[in-house]
């Protein structure tokens, strides 16, 4: 069993083990990553023995692995480089469904645009059955041009418009990322003096 073992070790070191014996498990069975729990046990145990304080930090991550089946590092970066690929392969789908959409989105938008106008058109065309025909002529000369201008300048107007928005939605992702990493890292700091200060504290104690 880890613990037995643990505390047979801690006694050889000549380490209190009614402090650092909760400690170190404690540390083991956070959810931080290895890593993290690599160098906290590193920095306590450097603090009580003089040598081999890797070495030991080492058995320990041994001695827990073979106790609860935790998966080798290799094991669970290969499964993380899966999982990434997995994500990796989603976003893209989901980029070229929004991609479709927008395009959909987009045609659909010009032809209303156009129908509407072919309709204003249409109106002014026989709103005044009076006209004569140089004035006749002029609404054909100057009409097909307005709509196409009009037209134009609608669907660049829409276009500009949808750019702007992506631009600020990509910012604001952005600094929401920034601001998580952030409370992370905040969080994690704080757990690790948290742990420090209270072993140092019950050595004291004792």
């Amino acid at each position: 069993m880890f613990e037995n073992w643990l505390k047979t070790r801690l006694k050889e070191l000549k380490i209190d083990v009614g402090v650092y014996l909760s400690y170190i498990t404690g540390v083991l069975e956070d959810s931080i990553d290895d890593d993290e729990k690599r160098e906290t046990l590193t920095d306590i145990i450097s603090s009580l023995i003089e040598s081999d304080t890797e070495k030991f930090v080492n058995e320990i991550f041994e001695k827990w692995t073979e106790a609860y089946g935790i998966p080798k590092p290799k094991e669970v970066k290969k499964q993380e480089e899966v999982d990434i690929a997995k994500m990796l392969e989603t976003q893209a789908k989901l980029s070229q469904q929004s991609s479709n959409y927008q395009k959909q989105q987009l045609s659909e938008e010009q032809r209303r645009i156009k129908e509407q106008i072919l309709a204003n058109y249409s109106q002014t065309e026989f709103k005044d059955e009076n006209l004569d025909d140089e004035e006749v002529e002029d609404v054909h000369e100057v009409d097909p041009d307005l709509e196409k201008n009009t037209n134009k300048s609608d669907v660049q107007k829409l276009a500009k418009e949808k750019r702007e928005q992506a631009r600020a939605d990509s910012a604001q992702k952005k600094l929401k990322d920034k601001e998580d990493r952030a409370k992370q890292k905040a969080n994690r700091d704080e757990k690790k003096a948290n742990r420090k200060a209270s072993a140092v504290k019950g050595e004291r104690r004792r």
